[in-house]
C-alpha cells in the first residue's frame, strides 16, 4: 500500500530530482518547510545503508517554491552505526 505524502517525497535520478507540488503549500506557490525537510531527508537516506535518521536540522535560504528541484546529496562521513550526508535543495527555473 502506497500512501500519497509517500508518493510526495518518491524522487529519482542521480542528482536526485522532484517536483514539489501545490498540495503541500503553506501559500500560492511556496511549499511548506516540513515538506521540503523530508524530501531532502529521502535525499540523504538514500546515500547511505544505516537505517532511520537520528537528527536532522535545515536551513531555510528563501521560500521553497512549487515546482521543479535537484536535491544533490553527499556522503560526508560513514562510521558502523551512523553517517553524516549533506543534501540541498535546488529550485530549477520552468
Amino acid at each position: 500500500m502506497t500512501y500519497e505524502f509517500d508518493e510526495a517525497i518518491h524522487l529519482e535520478g542521480e542528482p536526485a530530482t522532484a517536483i514539489f507540488p501545490e498540495r503541500w503549500t503553506i501559500g500560492p506557490g511556496f511549499a511548506h518547510g516540513g515538506y521540503l525537510m523530508s524530501v531532502a531527508l529521502a535525499a540523504a537516506i538514500a546515500q547511505t545503508s544505516h537505517g532511520d535518521p537520528v537528527t536532522m536540522s535545515a536551513h531555510f535560504v528563501r521560500p521553497g517554491r512549487v515546482g521543479p528541484a535537484e536535491i544533490p546529496a553527499r556522503l560526508i562521513k560513514s562510521g558502523r552505526s551512523l553517517s553524516t550526508v549533506e543534501a540541498d535543495l535546488i529550485s530549477v527555473a520552468v
